[in-house]
């Protein structure tokens, strides 16, 4: 009769694989407006400092990764790039050594798999699609959905009784939001985005 053994993985790996689930679940369910080329860039960066170089997928791959991402940034990459990124981080995922390889790997693969758009908006437009969805955060997380680009436009130009009018339109308790402000900018409120 044989020994059953279960690798354990060490303080490294289940570290590394926390920081891989944390990033992960930012590009998932992170603020509107955040750049999912960007994370993965970010993430990648991350990695490659953590790594300890030992295996060429880490050492050079990761590299290249954070290259052709950039470049995606750029906008200095073509769709050929694209099919390059993901066959190099196909590659590194499937022959890395250790959890920070293929935890960036999986990263990149998953990030071209679900926002190929916004990988092909920069090629394109050198635009990001996130930031053209929802260009002004406070506007996406505002609960009365006021404009208020608008409203602090209007009072820019000194139209103050327009900015007025335009902020009771759509929200019908105008004061006890500027109190909310006033609360959060001296840290009183806490808001949970």
């Amino acid at each position: 009769m044989s020994r059953l053994s279960l690798p354990v993985p060490n303080k490294a790996q289940r570290t590394v694989e926390l920081l891989y689930k944390s990033m992960e679940g930012r590009m998932h369910a992170g603020p509107s407006g955040s750049c999912p080329v960007d994370l993965s860039l970010s993430f990648v960066q991350m990695c490659q400092a953590q790594s300890c170089g030992k295996c060429v997928p880490c050492r050079i791959g990761l590299g290249q990764l954070a290259s052709m991402l950039d470049d995606v940034l750029n906008g200095d990459a073509t769709f050929a790039t694209l099919d390059l990124l993901e066959q190099t981080a196909r590659s590194i995922y499937l022959s890395a050594d250790c959890v920070i390889g293929y935890g960036a790997a999986k990263m990149v693969l998953r990030s071209l798999a679900d926002f190929r758009a916004d990988y092909e908006e920069h090629i394109t437009k050198q635009k990001c699609l996130a930031s053209l969805d929802e260009a002004i955060p406070c506007m996406a997380h505002c609960p009365a959905h006021v404009d208020i680009s608008g409203y602090i436009a209007l009072i820019a130009d000194k139209k103050y009784d327009a900015a007025v009018q335009l902020i009771r339109k759509d929200n019908p308790f105008p004061t006890a939001c500027a109190l909310f402000a006033i609360m959060f900018a001296r840290r009183l409120v806490v808001v949970p985005w």
